[in-house]
């Protein structure tokens, strides 16, 4: 599954602020990087503007970081490479309610900002717990010898 991300949308969504700093768009690509580690999904995380007054196109592992550039909109791209990838299996995050009726006259699922966070949320605590628990047992297991 190929996971597409409207990105400002996302976070600002997330943070309920409408500003949104380099540092923090870092951040999320960070996150996002450990989230394909995780789950194993190709997301694509696609951003208005960026560096380049064309789009560019920023690729870690099975993560794909987007600008739209200042020729076209973050909402331009998603729907074009939706149209490029019909019939691929795709999960389609973003609130905004016309790329969300676009994906759906072509058959991609969508789902809010707000709701893919929960299960993003969920995912990076499992993980957590997770390695919280190998921790302890490769400790005790330390202690033992």
């Amino acid at each position: 599954m190929v996971i597409v991300i409207d990105a400002y949308n996302y976070i600002k969504h997330i943070i309920g602020n409408s500003f949104v700093s380099e540092s923090l768009v870092k951040n999320w690509i960070d996150q996002f990087q450990e989230y394909t580690d995780i789950r194993g999904n190709d997301v694509l995380l696609v951003f208005d503007a960026g560096p380049g007054y064309y789009a560019t196109k920023d690729y870690f592992d099975k993560l794909t970081v987007i600008y739209s550039g200042q020729t076209q909109t973050a909402d331009d791209i998603i729907k074009e490479w939706l149209s490029s990838h019909r019939g691929q299996d795709i999960l389609l995050v973003t609130s905004d309610r016309e790329i969300c009726d676009v994906a759906r006259r072509m058959g991609v699922v969508s789902i809010s900002s707000q709701d893919f966070y929960k299960i993003f949320t969920y995912v990076m605590q499992q993980e957590q717990v997770y390695e919280e628990q190998v921790e302890q047992t490769i400790h005790k297991t330390s202690k033992n010898k």
